[in-house]
């Protein structure tokens, strides 16, 4: 688990927290209009439960500011697959529905928990994803966690719109805060060697996944039955398993802590 990210409180401290606070919610719950705006919504809220780390299949990872008709199209393409290789509706980790809008500073210092509890990262890319903070956070969790591609998938595929990875630069993205921004900058920097170390993996690693991903649409496998194209037979955290249905499973190990940054990031910039 990247421990301390956010917050300058000890990894163990944060991570109970997390561990008493991860919810999920069953994909087939969800409606189009559920990620339409990112205000608050108890009856969004009212449909995840909670579950403990590690049995979640998904952290969705998306931008507020694309838009949500593309990236529900995109989420049901995946379900499609996932239901196709698993059997099952998968439970998926979305900001909107598993977050406590009532404490959003609170939990956002335990996002990387978050992430970590699940098995893969599903990446909704639209034209602004990777140029949002919280994005950013969340693919530098990824890397730092030692995340392989084989837990990482990328939608949409096709479509007009084409994510061109080899232009991510975190030094570009927006936030609502600037000092939220320089504090995260300086985490990265610290952890990775350098911003552009940082780049560099990230390039390297979604570019090289998007290709394999494009190989396999060029199959046209139907949306209703096509299989994920990325094999998931190890879990994205070692102490899960990928059964037909989620069991409980132990609290994940607290593997190592990064520089933390000296004050939590602002809770106006969006997850």
């Amino acid at each position: 688990v990247v421990a301390a990210l956010i917050d300058g409180r000890e990894a163990r401290e944060l991570l109970s927290r997390a561990s008493s606070c991860f919810r999920g919610v069953r994909l087939d719950l969800l409606e189009e209009k559920h990620i339409h705006g990112n205000s608050p919504s108890p009856e969004v809220h009212a449909l995840a439960t909670k579950i403990p780390l590690g049995t979640c299949d998904a952290f969705i990872t998306h931008s507020w500011h694309d838009d949500p008709a593309e990236k529900w199209q995109a989420l049901q393409r995946w379900r499609a697959a996932f239901r196709g290789t698993h059997g099952r509706e998968p439970t998926i980790w979305l900001d909107r529905a598993c977050i406590d809008q009532s404490n959003i500073a609170a939990e956002l210092s335990v996002l990387p928990c978050y992430l970590a509890g699940c098995r893969s990262l599903l990446i909704l890319c639209g034209p602004t994803w990777q140029q949002r903070l919280w994005c950013c956070v969340e693919i530098f969790t990824f890397v730092m966690m030692g995340g392989e591609e084989v837990h990482l998938e990328v939608f949409p595929r096709g479509g007009a719109f084409q994510p061109n990875f080899s232009e991510f630069d975190v030094d570009k993205c927006d936030a609502a805060v600037q000092e939220d921004k320089e504090r995260l900058l300086a985490c990265i920097d610290g952890a990775s060697g350098s911003l552009n170390a940082f780049n560099e993996a990230v390039r390297t690693m979604l570019s090289r996944h998007c290709s394999v991903c494009a190989a396999s649409n060029d199959e046209e496998i139907a949306p209703e039955v096509m299989t994920c194209p990325c094999p998931d037979s190890v879990p994205a955290h070692p102490s899960a398993s990928l059964p037909e249905s989620p069991p409980a499973s132990p609290t994940p190990t607290v593997v190592g802590t990064l520089p933390s940054i000296a004050s939590p990031l602002s809770a106006a910039d969006e997850v």
